[in-house]
């Protein structure tokens, strides 16, 4: 089996406004084509959509799923399908990818190169916010 396989850029939102969001991981979303983004519904879309990225949500698989495991299911055959195609794909997560994300746990089991780019999760928010050390 030779050749490259497809190339997955998991890409972390943070958990609010593109503030949160990472300069490295602001760099990638404006370098990218296009971006799949799990769903439209996060703080940071408007200011992201101003910048010139050009985002396409999966939305549409929360109306056309039975279960939430089939939402997932599907949305990451989605983004594994456009990743073949083309050789890569940008995919945008809320939060933290590795936090809650079933989505990126079904991508990093197919033949993918997945690379992830965090980002900060809802936890930095509680933790500053209720002023907790997570290690106490």
């Amino acid at each position: 089996m030779g050749g490259r396989r497809p190339v997955v850029y998991v890409i972390g939102l943070g958990p609010g406004p593109s503030g949160l969001i990472t300069l490295e991981t602001m760099e990638l979303l404006q370098k990218a084509g296009e971006v799949l983004v799990r769903t439209e519904r996060h703080p940071c879309v408007e200011d992201l959509r101003a910048r010139g990225i050009n985002l396409r949500f999966l939305d549409h698989h929360y109306q056309e799923g039975d279960s939430m495991q089939e939402v997932y299911t599907s949305m990451a055959r989605e983004v594994a399908e456009e990743a073949a195609a083309g050789g890569e794909v940008y995919y945008a997560t809320p939060g933290h990818p590795l936090l809650a994300e079933r989505t990126v746990q079904l991508l990093l089991q197919e033949e993918l190169e997945v690379r992830l780019h965090s980002a900060v999760s809802f936890l930095d928010a509680v933790f500053s916010t209720l002023e907790l050390d997570a290690v106490e």
